[in-house]
Formats: structure tokens, C-alpha cells, sequence
């Protein structure tokens, strides 16, 4: 015979759980428990409600967040491809980890994440006028409203977000190719970085940046004077100027020594060699600024080739089969531009210009490296006397004076139907009676494919005919 069994009740206290006799469920306590003189443990949780609770503390995906499928793609993108290739040579901590963790809580930062990320995904598209690069395109444009509209709004943002959207407008604008606006951003963030008080935090993350970005409205703006913005200073870290005892020194040295470890990494070896990289340019700049003379560069040919050294020694580390499309901040490529067109020993400057079609993005900040490579091979083969169809080449021997360049201006090339087409450069070269300026068009295609430069030296026809015009 089967024994009619009762319904199993799954509430009640803990204590009468482990008793398996009946809880009338009182709060605080049960009154069986009371009665008994037990000690209740007061009411358990169903399996449902305890997985809803743990679920509850769970934490957040860092990347993806609550967003929609579509959004969860492009953050993870940007955290995948785009954080870790912006700054360049640069430590990318400040996007890897600082933007991405306001992105979770600050409205304005992960749109402006979104636009940033769509924006980049654009330039390694083939082609720009797909469907797909279009969309990207709306995407971007209508993140960067939503980010900018968060910043309208009545409650003032704080100054850390107001300092951080404002790095991060300076990036889309640079990605848009809008160089006066994001150059206005750059003096508005650095106005108010060194005009107000920072908290601490600001002036170790956010005022590095500015101060490297504070390149661009020197190299770029033309609207506003320098004077205008404030110098970003920071206290130097305390370095021990000298030691009581040989012992003392000894012992530190060895302190020293002891954390040094064998095996350096590829970033670390990068991080070391950057800083020489400023420091070879620096040396050079801050010597012949106040001279006219072109010659003076060949006093710093062993500059250069530390600089083509220390570039080589980076490009043998790297292990990505394609190069970046963009870098925010400068990267090599003003640094091998400087070694290809004032450098004047042959191999040296042709070693810089191939190094450029290695380690430099595609755009670098507001530098064009195609651009950039165009104006050097041109220069190198004027003043080595490198054309089409000429035996009398100068290889082994520096140019003379007379045939340096002094002075180059890029502008652009407009068709009325077909927009921009071309760039015009034009070379400042000297003669007996003055200076004579020779202009060069070179079409779009060109100025945006990389060049090969395999064999030495590297001839190209230009496209439509120079045009030489004296000035006296």
C-alpha cells in the first residue's frame, strides 16, 4: 500500500529545517523555537531568491556593461584594438584602464568612447563609402551630440570630466582631420588645467597628456598666439643628489642593480629608448634655432644616428604584421622626418625615411606620415641631385649649401567638381641673386599610399610639372 505522503514545505526557519518539523514562520523568531527554547536562525532563502541575490553582487562586465549588442561591440572594439594603438610608443595605460573605467560611469566619456571607436574602425575600412562605413559614420556623429549634450546639461560637471571629455574631443576632432577645432580644444584644456587648481589625480594622469598635446597648437596653430597658454609645470621627483659614504652609494647601486631585471620586456625597451629619442632632438633644436645657416645640422650627425639606431632597435622588436592607421598622440614619424630632411649624410637620412614606413602610423596626431614621406624622399633627391634620367648623383659626400633646401609649405589642391585632388608643396631653395621656390602637385593617391623604398634611392615621378619662381 503507498503511503499518501504530505506536501514538503520548503520555507521556514533553519533550526526547524534541520528538526524537519513544521515553522510557523514568525519574525524576528519562530514561536516553536521559542517554545522549545531553541535558538532560531531565522528564516533561509529559497534556491530562486538566493540566485537572484548572489546575481544582484555580482560585478559588471568592465567592457561591456548594460548596453545593447551593437554598443557592446564597438566598446569591446575600442578595448580590444583601438585603446591599446592610440598613444603610440606611449605607456597606453591612460585608455586601456582611465578612459574605460569612466566609460562605465560617466555618460559623456562612453559616448565619446562610441564616437572614437567608430571613427577608428572607419580608417581600416578599404572602402569608405560602403554602407557599413556610412552607418559607422552616423553612429560616430550621433554619440559625439549625446556626449556633448551630457555636458550641457544643468548639473556642472566636475573638473576632472570636464578635463577628460575635453582629451577625448581633442581625439575625435584629430580623427575627423578637423585640425582647428581639436587645436581649440587643446588650448581650452590646457587654459584650464594651468589656470585652475587640479586635484592630484588630474595632475598625474590628465596633465601628462596635455603637455605632450601642447605640440600641436605650436606645429599647427596659427590663430592664436602660444603666448596665451599657461606653462604646465609639476614638481620634479626628488632624486638624491649625493652620498654621505662610498657605502651609502655603494649599497644603493646595488638596491638598483638587484631590480633591474634580465629580461626587458619590448614596452619596456620602447619606454626606455623614447625618452633618448626627445632628447637627440631637443639637443639639436635648442642649438640651431637661432641660426640661418644649414650647415650647422652637420654638427649633430652622430645625434642622427642614435636617433636612426634607436628607431631600428624598436622596428626589430615590433611583432604586428601591418602598421597603425592612427596614433593620437606623435609617434615616430616627426622624429624620422626631422633625421630624412636635415640630416645630410646619405645613408643615415635614407635609413630614417625607410624606418618611417615601419614604425610611423598612417597619421600620427595631426601629422600625415604619407605626407611626411613624400616631402623627405623630394628633398633628398634635391639636394642629392636624385632625378630621373641624372648619373651625377651626390651619395658619399654631404650636399653643398647651395643646394639645401630651407624651407617647404604643404597646401592643398582644390577641383571645383572633384573637391580636394592634390597637394601642392613648394621647396625654398637658395640661388646667387635670392631664393627660389619650387612647387610640386602631387595627387591624393600618392600623398596617401606608403611608399617602397627598398632599393636606394628611391626615385618617383612627379605628377604634374615644377614650376621655379624667383624671389628677389
Amino acid at each position: 500500500m503507498t503511503r499518501k505522503g504530505n506536501r514538503r514545505v520548503r520555507s521556514g526557519c533553519l533550526t526547524c529545517k534541520a528538526r524537519k518539523v513544521k515553522c510557523d514562520e514568525g519574525k524576528p523568531t519562530c514561536q516553536r523555537c521559542i517554545i522549545g527554547g531553541r535558538v532560531c536562525q531565522g528564516l533561509g532563502f529559497s534556491d530562486q531568491t538566493r540566485s537572484s541575490q548572489l546575481q544582484l553582487v555580482q560585478p559588471r562586465n568592465h567592457v561591456l556593461g548594460n548596453t545593447a549588442r551593437s554598443e557592446s561591440r564597438t566598446i569591446e572594439f575600442f578595448s580590444k584594438v583601438v585603446a591599446p594603438t592610440l598613444s603610440g610608443p606611449i605607456d597606453p595605460y591612460f585608455w586601456t584602464h582611465i578612459v574605460l573605467q569612466f566609460s562605465e560611469v560617466e555618460p559623456a566619456v562612453r559616448h565619446s568612447v562610441m564616437t572614437i571607436s567608430s571613427l577608428f574602425e572607419n580608417r581600416r575600412s578599404p572602402d569608405k563609402s560602403s554602407a557599413l562605413a556610412i552607418q559607422r559614420n552616423v553612429v560616430a556623429l550621433k554619440h559625439y551630440n549625446a556626449a556633448i549634450r551630457q555636458l550641457q546639461s544643468p548639473k556642472s560637471p566636475d573638473l576632472i570630466l570636464t578635463l577628460l571629455t575635453c582629451l577625448l574631443f581633442v581625439c575625435i576632432e584629430v580623427l575627423h582631420s578637423n585640425s582647428d577645432v581639436a587645436i581649440r580644444h587643446c588650448y581650452h584644456g590646457i587654459n584650464l588645467l594651468g589656470t585652475s587648481d587640479p586635484p592630484e589625480w588630474a595632475t598625474r594622469f590628465l596633465m601628462p597628456v596635455f603637455r605632450r598635446l601642447s605640440l600641436l597648437p605650436f606645429y599647427f596653430g596659427d590663430s592664436q598666439p602660444l603666448a596665451c597658454c599657461p606653462a604646465l609645470t609639476q614638481p620634479s621627483p626628488t632624486i638624491t643628489s649625493s652620498f654621505s659614504s662610498y657605502f651609502e652609494g655603494q649599497s644603493a647601486f646595488e638596491r638598483f642593480e638587484s631590480e633591474t631585471p634580465v629580461d626587458i620586456s619590448p614596452a619596456t625597451k620602447i619606454s626606455r629608448i623614447w625618452p633618448f629619442q626627445l632628447y637627440h632632438v631637443c639637443t639639436v633644436l635648442s642649438t640651431v634655432i637661432f641660426t640661418t645657416e644649414e650647415t650647422d645640422y652637420d654638427y649633430f650627425i652622430p645625434n642622427f644616428k642614435e636617433m636612426v639606431k634607436g628607431a631600428a632597435e624598436i622596428a626589430g622588436l615590433r611583432t604586428r604584421p601591418m602598421r597603425s592607421e592612427f596614433h593620437f598622440e606623435m609617434g615616430f614619424a616627426p622624429f624620422l622626418f626631422f633625421v630624412a630632411i636635415k640630416c645630410r649624410d646619405f645613408e643615415t637620412r635614407m635609413a630614417g625615411l625607410r624606418l618611417m614606413s615601419v614604425l610611423c602610423a598612417a597619421q600620427e596626431s595631426l601629422w600625415n606620415s604619407h605626407t611626411l614621406q613624400v616631402v623627405a624622399q623630394r628633398i633628398i633627391d634635391l639636394e642629392h641631385g636624385v632625378t630621373a634620367g641624372e648619373h651625377s648623383a651626390q651619395y658619399n659626400s654631404l650636399p653643398a649649401d647651395d643646394v639645401r633646401v630651407r624651407h617647404f609649405v604643404v597646401g592643398p589642391v582644390k577641383s571645383g567638381s572633384e573637391g580636394l585632388i592634390g597637394r601642392e608643396i613648394s621647396f625654398y631653395m637658395p640661388t646667387k641673386d635670392g631664393i627660389n621656390i619650387k612647387r610640386e602637385i602631387f595627387s591624393m593617391k600618392r600623398l596617401n599610399e606608403p611608399l617602397e623604398l627598398e632599393g636606394s634611392p628611391g626615385v618617383f615621378t612627379v605628377d604634374l610639372a615644377t614650376e621655379t619662381l624667383p624671389m628677389r
